[in-house]
């Protein structure tokens, strides 16, 4: 039988084991993706067609990406509140000889019922390339002009379904309050370092 001094130091172990897990989910979680430039002009795609007369929200994803899930759900909230004044696309990295499921599943069905949005496949992540982005989750705005006003994240943290600091600069977009370029951190999984591993394994 463990004595009281044994059973308190276990307790302090197990104490500081879970507190160090915890900080260290935390950090994963507030930690930001990897991102680079989204070029400045709207880029040459074979995909998707801009909105001549107002926004363009593009959205690049993995549809194996937990993460995915919370930035579908911010989307679907900010497309509401903006209130027909964002053209928006969701697209969702498949394989280029991917089994036919890459083409379904609970995100893909997600993203088409928000309302205003349409779903593509991005095949090998070309599009992803031609947008500048790196991680799950990272959507462009362009303006009527073709110009960027709009590059990073809609959530605050990976997997949080909630409106971050992204979302709202969108939003003060639609309701043109903010001039210029908006930048936000994107939080979500890597869309090109796992796309071997993807390929072999079926998943991210």
């Amino acid at each position: 039988m463990l004595s009281r001094s044994r059973v308190v130091g276990v307790l302090v172990l197990w104490c500081g084991a879970v507190a160090g897990g915890l900080a260290l989910q935390w950090r994963y979680d507030h930690t930001p993706g990897a991102r680079e430039d989204s070029p400045g002009e709207w880029p040459r795609t074979e995909v998707l067609t801009r909105e001549p007369t107002g926004l363009t929200l593009v959205m690049l994803a993995h549809p194996r990406c937990p993460c995915t899930r919370a930035s579908l759900q911010v989307l679907a909230s900010v497309m509401e509140r903006a209130r027909g004044r964002v053209s928006a696309h969701v697209l969702l990295w498949v394989p280029g000889r991917g089994d036919a499921d890459w083409h379904e599943g609970e995100l893909w069905r997600r993203a088409r019922e928000i309302p205003g949005v349409q779903v593509h496949a991005d095949v090998e992540g070309q599009e992803a390339r031609r947008f500048g982005a790196l991680t799950s989750g990272h959507t462009v705005v362009y303006g009527a002009d073709g110009h960027l006003v709009f590059s990073g994240g809609l959530t605050p943290a990976r997997g949080q379904p909630e409106e971050g600091a992204g979302a709202e600069a969108l939003l003060a977009l639609a309701r043109r309050e903010v001039p210029g370029e908006a930048r936000a951190d994107v939080y979500g999984c890597g869309l090109r370092a796992p796309l071997a591993r993807a390929r072999e394994r079926g998943s991210p």
